[in-house]
């Protein structure tokens, strides 16, 4: 009995915490409890089970309490809604003929595999590849898949996470930014879907577990956000941002930056770490402006990385759809 009081009492401080956290000046000191809000979950529900049949109505009506407030956290996630901390989420029957399937792959502290490369590609067959936690070793070895996707944009570095994205659509230009520090660099990159441009824009931001690091996480998490705002059209933005759907830094970001959820509807779809398969927490994202639809999103199989790569797929939003949008915010529908 002591003990599950004991547990209980953690999960509640640490839901009390996930909400301090959206406090901004508060947020450094909460921003870790804020991304267990699964577990806080768990832990509130098995509580509330324990404690009404123990005949413990107190504690009951405490753990009771502290699971409707991570339900209200969790409830986008699986509902079919448009909106998810400005997140917009398209659904449809069949996939448009222009339609890009986007493969997010992390291969932090992975030394280069050409045979799981391989696999990889082979059996998701994306036509867009994300990848972050690139070196020079990693960098040569995707630069050996030039056959299948002729566009290749590398950023490697050594000891800090670079990037490269791959495609087999055309890519008219990109550019690479340092937004807050020399280790985390971004890509931007402007595509050509069937004579339309659209932005694809892969970032990765550090993990905060450092007050240093957490403020260089909101320093370019900051200005990725006014990057993407004044970007000219569509943007696609992915990748591993430092932080779950339920802290401060990310709720900030999609709002700032008028981005929209893959996540909304769907599922949580935790991608790091892996454990037994199952990932932890969901640090990778997929998000786009207005403008994009998103039909699909997931998690794939566990290849042996730190992180599941993410499967999404995306359209360009038809004219015809854009303009009854606008016509539909104008009125108040939105």
């Amino acid at each position: 009995m002591e003990l599950w009081k004991l547990i209980v009492a953690i999960a509640v401080l640490g839901t009390g915490a996930r909400y301090a956290g959206d406090i901004p000046y508060a947020a450094f000191y909460f921003d870790i409890p804020s991304h267990f809000v699964l577990l806080w979950s768990l832990i509130s529900v098995l509580g509330t089970v324990f404690f009404l049949l123990m005949g413990r109505p107190g504690w009951m009506v405490i753990s009771l309490l502290a699971g409707v407030l991570n339900g209200i956290e969790l409830t986008p996630f699986f509902l079919k809604s448009e909106t998810h901390h400005g997140g917009y989420s398209a659904e449809s029957s069949s996939l448009p003929s222009a339609a890009i399937t986007t493969l997010s792959l992390d291969v932090s502290n992975r030394p280069a595999d050409e045979n799981l490369l391989k696999e990889i590609v082979s059996k998701e067959n994306p036509d867009l590849i994300a990848v972050t936690g690139v070196n020079g070793e990693w960098s040569e070895l995707l630069s050996r898949l030039r056959k299948v996707y002729p566009h290749f944009v590398p950023v490697p570095l050594e000891g800090t996470p670079g990037l490269a994205l791959l495609s087999t659509v055309p890519i008219a230009d990109s550019t690479t930014h340092f937004f807050h520090s020399p280790k985390y660099p971004t890509i931007a990159a402007r595509i050509s879907v069937e004579g339309k441009a659209m932005n694809v824009v892969l970032t990765h931001a550090p993990l905060p577990f450092s007050e240093s690091d957490f403020y260089n996480r909101e320093g370019h998490l900051g200005k990725l956000s006014r990057f993407v705002r004044e970007l000219p059209g569509p943007s696609l933005v992915l990748g591993a941002f430092g932080t779950s759907p339920w802290s401060y830094s990310y709720h900030a970001l999609v709002r700032d930056a008028g981005l929209l959820s893959a996540r909304a509807g769907r599922g949580i779809y935790a991608t790091w770490p892996v454990i037994l398969g199952v990932g932890v927490l969901p640090l990778h994202h997929v998000l786009a402006t207005p403008g994009i639809d998103l039909h699909y999103f997931s998690t794939i199989v566990d290849y042996g990385l730190e992180s599941l790569p993410l499967l999404t797929q995306v359209s360009l939003a038809t004219i015809e759809k854009r303009d009854t949008e606008k016509k539909d915010t104008k009125m108040g529908l939105k």
